[in-house]
């Protein structure tokens, strides 16, 4: 049995077993007419619905999910055409809705939850609100469920997920959370506190169709939900063999066919291409897990895409074995992937390619599309431009693009609405046909061009440009951005021992710039490389790294003269960076220093055991400073070795004391300094840096010193210093 008759048969048993669900809901109504004229302003996550598409920064579009039965066109809409795979696009136009979140699709009927907030009349602070395009109607289970348990229960209901095969809701009230089942009218008390928890948001057709969900919490991060056997447990304890594998705060969800929750594991890899996947089959609990960069799945979850640093590879669950895409049998289709260049008008309009995940090769894609879709087999990208009257579509197996007419009903929204944004979404309506849904709303129109002509009066255009086409190589290589906007100065060039920066603060604003960047490119000279930084959090990250020429300080001294650079002494230094990447371990030794902290404008307090600040006066004259000054000397002389320490520090302890410093200028780092009797009656101080824990042991009587000073310090700090 092929994809396309599978899909085919499934929704066939599903509408045979459940032909109506939305009608049997209580409440239903018509929803109010179409607003022309409001704004969008929702997000919407669909990272996960696209078989060929893995946006790993999220879709910047306010998008719609599919529709399994569109209706029935017209022969006036749909002019015939000779096209490979779909024979219709159908035009849907929406119902307004201020913040539509998710779509989800169940039994030929397109449904979208509005969310809290969202401009359905009557139901404005409801979450769950669920709405059909088919027939115009809303089912809002926060007033069903008001009307159902009146006397039951009493306070504020907040709706958690909606299972629309089952009937059943999750929800909570306070402290206390329940199921629901309208069917039955059962109510059913759940052991778990669920009140902050996050409300599940559909992001691709099948959510709503699942028994499943996952819900993301405090402790435990996530939550699995069983909608059919009403059970909630913590995710992390979810496989067979009982084992805590704590996941990582993002990633977690429920697959494709709803076969496996899969999360990342939070391993300290979490964040690179060696992370470790952890698939839990949720029939009989057994855990599978494979490593790499998570690029796509197929629909039946048989192949997991991954990019690793020996490039791409497929884990197959039904062999248990990760081999290189060229001998996985995974279809090819998957080796394809979509990526977003950059956005306009706020996410009406981006650019695209196509690209290939295993050689790099692109496709460029015409104009600037405002809405995409796959097909769920994968092997077809959509792209709908609304200056054009065709849905592109690029076949990845043929390598072959066509085109299909779109309906005369949208065409005709388009032109008559040229002067507002058009919020559109397209989908592989899964029987055939890709369906488009439009929606008018009150945001004037800003086209791509009008974008760039606004950009181009500001540096960062340029500053942009340079990033894009990988220009950025040096400081020289500044000068089409310098000789525009800072011909006559207005730039300082730092210049220290072998090494020279730049801010680039001025450099990179544009037009929807308002923060500050802490980012710096950096020659350094007697390594010969060029680095572009972000020292915002503190801890350098390198955004980019290149060799520098041979006569790279040259051209930076002639090109300070030409555009009337001032130049300065260095106000920071860098020797955190090395061979491409971030010395974590140079920068901190640098950092945690007496000398460094005390050439900075500080303020600090003390606090004992888990600092809190708040409240506390900021000890920052310059009696405290001169107080603190022998404390870190101290510091000093002691001799630190790295520790596996992290901020589960305060079980180590018996009793200590936190010194927290706060840099004002310039830059914003904290530093924290923990001292204090260890539970087996040794002493110790501990900072934790970038690179880790550092730990050093303390006697018993420097540590008797300095407990007195710390606790003399506590009560000075809560007595302004004019009282003292």
């Amino acid at each position: 049995m092929n994809y396309r008759r599978f899909v085919k048969t499934a929704k066939a048993v599903r509408e045979k077993e459940t032909p109506s669900f939305l009608d049997r809901l209580p409440q239903a109504e018509t929803a109010r007419a179409p607003l022309s004229r409001r704004r969008v302003t929702a997000f919407v996550c669909a990272a996960a619905v696209l078989a060929v598409v893995l946006v790993g920064s999220g879709v910047h579009f306010w998008r719609k999910t599919q529709t399994l039965q569109p209706s029935t066109p017209s022969e006036a809409d749909n002019p015939a055409v000779e096209i490979r795979q779909h024979t219709v696009v159908h035009a849907k136009a929406l119902a307004g809705k201020d913040a539509p979140t998710a779509l989800a699709v169940y039994g030929g009927v397109l449904a979208f939850d509005c969310g809290v907030g969202s401009d359905v009349a009557a139901h404005e602070a409801c979450s769950g609100v669920v709405y059909s395009v088919v027939d115009g109607k809303v089912f809002c289970p926060t007033h069903a469920l008001k009307e159902r348990l009146s006397g039951k229960i009493s306070g504020d209901i907040r709706v958690k997920f909606l299972s629309l095969p089952l009937g059943r809701v999750l929800f909570a009230v306070g402290k206390n959370s329940f199921f629901y089942d309208f069917n039955t009218d059962t109510l059913q008390k759940c052991a778990v506190n669920l009140a902050d928890t996050a409300t599940v948001m559909a992001g691709e057709a099948a959510v709503f169709e699942k028994n499943f969900c996952v819900l993301e919490g405090n402790d435990p991060i996530y939550y699995l939900v069983s909608m059919k056997d009403r059970t909630v447990e913590s995710l992390a304890k979810a496989g067979a063999d009982g084992k805590m594998r704590t996941p990582l705060d993002y990633g977690a969800a429920i697959s494709k066919s709803g076969r496996f929750a899969q999360y990342i594991l939070d391993d300290g890899n979490g964040n690179t291409t060696a992370r470790t996947n952890v698939l839990v089959d949720l029939a009989t609990r057994e855990v599978q897990t494979f490593a790499g960069e998570l690029q796509d799945s197929t629909p039946d979850d048989r192949y997991y895409v991954v990019k690793t640093d020996k490039g791409l590879f497929v884990y197959d669950t039904a062999e248990r074995r990760t081999t290189a895409f060229a001998d996985s049998g995974c279809p090819a289709q998957y080796r394809c992937g979509l990526r977003q260049l950059r956005i306009y008008s706020d996410g009406f309009y981006a650019d695209y390619v196509l690209f290939d995940r295993e050689t790099g090769k692109t496709i460029a894609v015409d104009g600037h599309p405002s809405a995409t879709a796959v097909s769920r087999d994968g092997s077809t990208v959509y792209f709908f431009d609304r200056d054009k009257t065709v849905v592109d579509a690029y076949d990845l197996l043929g390598g072959e693009w066509y085109t299909l007419p779109v309906p005369d009903t949208l065409a005709a929204a388009l032109r008559d609405n040229t002067a507002w944004e058009v919020q559109l979404a397209l989908y592989d309506s899964g029987d055939g046909s890709v369906t488009l849904t439009y929606y008018v709303t009150q945001r004037a129109r800003v086209t791509p061009a009008q974008q760039i002509a606004e950009e181009s009066k500001y540096p960062g255009f340029v500053w942009d440009k340079l990033l894009e086409n990988g220009e950025l190589n040096s400081i020289a290589s500044l000068r089409p951005l310098l000789e525009q906007y800072f011909k006559d100065g207005g730039v300082t060039l730092y210049k220290g021992d072998g090494f020279a920066y730049l801010d680039t603060t001025p450099l990179e604003k544009c037009s929807s710039e308002f923060g500050e960047s802490h980012r710096f490119v950096v020659e350094n000279y007697a390594e010969g490389r060029f680095y572009y930084v972000d020292t915002l959090q503190g801890a350098p990250q390198v955004l980019h790294a290149a060799r520098l020429s041979a006569d790279a300080e040259k051209q930076t001294a002639a090109l300070a003269s030409a555009c009337h650079m001032a130049t300065a002494d260095a106000a920071m230094t860098f020797p955190h960076l090395k061979n491409g990447k971030a010395d974590d371990t140079a920068y901190t030794a640098e950092r945690y220093t007496a000398a460094y902290i005390l050439s900075k404008k500080i303020t600090y307090c003390l606090s004992p055991a888990i600092p809190d600040s708040g409240g506390l006066t900021h000890m920052q004259h310059p009696e405290d400073i001169a107080s603190l000054r022998g404390f870190l000397t101290y510091f000093d002389s002691l001799h630190f070795a790295a520790s596996t320490l992290d901020n589960g520090y305060a079980a180590r302890f018996k009793e200590f004391y936190t010194v927290q410093i706060f840099v004002q200028y310039p830059g914003t780092e904290k530093f924290e300094l923990v001292f204090g009797q260890n539970k087996n009656g040794s002493f110790e101080m501990l900072y934790l840096a970038p690179d880790g824990g550092h730990l050093a042991s303390m006697t018993a009587t420097d540590y008797a010193t300095w407990k007195a000073w710390a606790k003399e310090r506590i009560q000075r700090q809560h007595v302004p210093f004019e009282e003292r």
